[in-house]
C-alpha cells in the first residue's frame, strides 16, 4: 500500500476482488454511501411533493403551522399600520382646528410624517438583528398605538409636529421589520404571504376613513344643506298626502 489510501470508486470495486478485511471494509463503506444517497434522494422527492401539496395537509406539520401563525401576526401589525396611515387624510382638517393653524402651517404635519417614516425605516434596519424580533415588533406596535391615542390631545403646534414624527417613526419601523421578518420566515416560498401581508395593510387603510368619520368635526355648511334637503323632502311628502 506504501502508506497511500486507494480511491475506491464503483469501478475499483467492480474490477478488484476483495482481499481480506481492508477490501471488505471498503465495500461496506461504499454500500453505506450508496444507501445515504438513496435516502437523500427520497427526502428530496418527499419535500418536493410536500411543497406542492394542499394547504390543509401542510397545516398538519408543526413547523408550517408556526410559520402561518407568525405570518398572521405580521399581517395584523401591517393592518394596524394601515389604520394609522389611513386616518391622516380624513382627520387633517380636524388636526388643523385642534392646533389652530393655517393650511400653510399645517402642511408641516405632512412633512413631519414623511421624515418620521424615513427615520423609522432606518431605525428598524439598524436594530432588527440585535434584538428579539417578536419583542421588537410588540414594542413597535404598542408605541404606534400610544402615539395615535395621544395625537388628538397635542394642541400645541410643536408638540403636534413631534407626535407626527413619533407616530410615523413606528409605522416605518413596522413596515421594515415585517417585510424583513416575512422573508426570513418563508424565503423564496413567501410570495403569497407577502401579498397577504400587504393586502392587510391596504385593508386597514380602507377601513380607517370609515372608522374616523363619526369622530370628525361636522361642517356647518354641509349640515345646513342636509337640513334643507330633509325639509324639502318632508314638504313634498306632505303635499302629496294633501292631494
Amino acid at each position: 500500500m506504501n502508506g497511500r489510501v486507494p480511491n475506491f470508486n464503483h469501478e475499483t470495486i467492480a474490477c478488484r476482488k476483495p482481499h481480506g478485511s481492508s477490501s471488505m471494509g471498503t465495500i461496506e463503506r461504499t454500500a453505506t454511501a450508496r444507501e445515504e444517497l438513496e435516502v437523500k434522494e427520497k427526502n428530496l422527492n418527499k419535500s418536493g411533493d410536500a411543497s406542492h401539496s394542499k394547504f390543509p395537509a401542510k397545516l398538519r406539520l408543526p413547523e408550517y403551522r408556526r410559520k402561518v401563525l407568525r405570518t398572521l401576526w405580521l399581517a395584523g401589525a401591517c393592518w394596524a399600520m394601515g389604520l394609522s396611515t389611513g386616518i391622516r387624510g380624513p382627520s387633517f382638517l380636524d388636526i388643523q382646528i385642534i392646533t389652530q393653524t393655517t393650511l400653510e402651517s399645517a402642511s408641516a404635519f405632512l412633512t413631519a410624517s414623511y421624515v418620521g417614516n424615513l427615520l423609522g425605516a432606518v431605525f428598524a434596519g439598524v436594530i432588527y438583528d440585535k434584538l428579539n424580533k417578536s419583542c421588537l415588533l410588540i414594542m413597535i406596535v404598542i408605541g404606534l398605538s400610544l402615539t395615535n391615542i395621544a395625537l388628538p390631545w397635542c394642541s400645541p403646534y410643536g408638540l403636534m409636529v413631534t407626535i407626527h414624527i413619533l407616530c410615523t417613526l413606528f409605522s416605518g419601523a413596522i413596515d421594515t421589520a415585517c417585510n424583513a421578518e416575512l422573508l426570513r420566515i418563508w424565503g423564496q416560498e413567501g410570495r403569497k404571504s407577502m401579498q397577504f401581508m400587504h393586502f392587510s395593510f391596504a385593508f386597514g387603510g380602507v377601513l380607517a376613513p370609515l372608522i374616523t368619520e363619526p369622530f370628525l368635526t361636522s361642517n356647518p355648511e354641509t349640515d345646513d344643506a342636509t337640513n334643507r334637503s330633509e325639509a324639502t323632502a318632508q314638504n313634498i311628502t306632505l303635499a302629496g298626502k294633501h292631494f
